[in-house]
């Protein structure tokens, strides 16, 4: 046997002894009609006394959008169907070397909303507080090219997965309440800004693997839309917007 494996074995024979000396010495408490006191220890979630704060929950629909919801079922599972299966066929390859899935799930015929002129109210189906010109009644062209605009543009999103209904409902009125045609467009000056990130990034990794071929590292192939993203959050903490910055 090598010193790795009997020093395994003896922390194992250890622990199985600590185990038993506990059971027996809880064992003889309970039957001198004494009291255990346990220490919770949640190691995922919580440990030695700290609680998680309370979930944030968002609210629920109103009694007239759960009503709105139910007579119009159909527009309803349509934009769903966006939500859930737009990325599939969003425009996300510049150059144009991809073929873009056709899902049929997102033709609004499938449901039944053949008619492009016909209205339909959207509250608590689709949330629409970034549009420049709210409307309650919107023709089934405008549902369809608004939310082909936020689903299946340039910007893929892909969230629907998410086990949390919070989280998903979050997502979901924070995409539609922003998706207005200035809100993705950039500055020239920031574009070659993330452009500049992006470049470092790619020279930094090709440098590091060229010149340490055999060494273990860890880059960012796969998420570099991550330094943009982190870009614009430093600068923001930097202008005081937020309290507190933690790097790990």
């Amino acid at each position: 046997m090598t010193a790795d494996i009997i020093c395994s074995l003896l922390q194992m024979q250890l622990k199985l002894a600590r185990d038993a000396s506990t059971f027996r010495h809880l064992a003889k408490q309970l039957s001198q009609g004494g009291r255990v006191v346990t220490l919770r220890r949640a190691h995922h979630n919580e440990s030695f006394g700290f609680r998680k704060p309370r979930q944030f929950t968002m609210p629920d629909y109103t009694p007239s959008q759960l009503g709105n919801r139910a007579k119009n079922a159909a527009l309803l599972r349509y934009a769903d169907a966006l939500r859930t299966h737009g990325h599939r066929a969003a425009d996300i390859d510049p150059l144009g070397l991809l073929e873009r899935e056709c899902d049929t799930a997102l033709d609004p015929g499938r449901y039944g909303l053949s008619d492009p002129d016909a209205t339909y109210d959207t509250n608590g189906i689709l949330w629409t507080a970034g549009v420049q010109i709210p409307k309650k009644q919107w023709t089934m062209r405008d549902i369809t090219d608004f939310l082909n605009a936020t689903y299946v543009g340039h910007i893929a999103y892909e969230y629907m997965g998410l086990p949390s209904k919070t989280e998903r409902l979050w997502f979901t009125q924070l995409i539609e309440s922003q998706s207005t045609i200035s809100t993705h467009d950039f500055s020239p000056e920031r574009k070659q800004r993330i452009h500049e990130l992006l470049a470092r990034s790619d020279v930094f990794e090709t440098f590091l693997r060229t010149t340490f071929p055999e060494l273990r590292r860890y880059g960012a192939e796969g998420g570099e839309s991550m330094l943009p993203a982190l870009d614009t959050l430093i600068g923001e903490a930097a202008r005081g917007l937020y309290m507190f910055l933690c790097l790990s």
